[in-house]
């Protein structure tokens, strides 16, 4: 891993996705590589390195990238035909880990917008100034 690790959270909606419906061992690799990925979303791995880190064969993990590194027509993200995974000198890049990222900026700074104006709204009615909500 680089020196700017990343930050991929698991979102709930990855058990709707097709790599939901592979086999074991290709989600365990996927799930892997989402955690080993940096900010740019490069895995730096060997082979045996990447199946010792997500906990499964060498073969397994050879098949499992096969999968990952081929195209997907039913995959909602299209980009690249689906392909969720690229070869590169050292290991692989997952090239929508910056695309995620963005997204979960802008949720955690829409969140973090939200809590503001919740305590601002707290004040605001400790204070007088907003009388206070009616319980329904």
């Amino acid at each position: 891993m680089s020196e700017r690790a990343g930050y991929i959270p698991l979102v709930g909606s990855l058990i709707h996705s097709t790599i939901w419906r592979e086999p074991d061992h290709v989600r365990l690799l996927w799930i892997t590589m989402l955690c080993m990925a940096d900010a740019d979303g490069y895995v730096m791995a060997s082979v045996p390195g990447l199946a010792d880190a997500a906990r499964i064969t060498v073969e397994q993990c050879r098949k499992g990238l096969a999968v990952l590194m081929a195209p997907d027509p039913d995959s909602r993200d299209q980009t690249d035909q689906g392909r969720r995974v690229f070869a590169t000198d050292g290991g692989w890049v997952i090239p929508a880990v910056p695309r995620y990222r963005e997204k979960i900026k802008t949720s955690i700074g829409n969140a973090e917008r939200c809590r503001r104006y919740r305590e601002r709204a707290a004040a605001d009615r400790a204070g007088g100034k907003i009388p206070p909500t009616p319980l329904l």
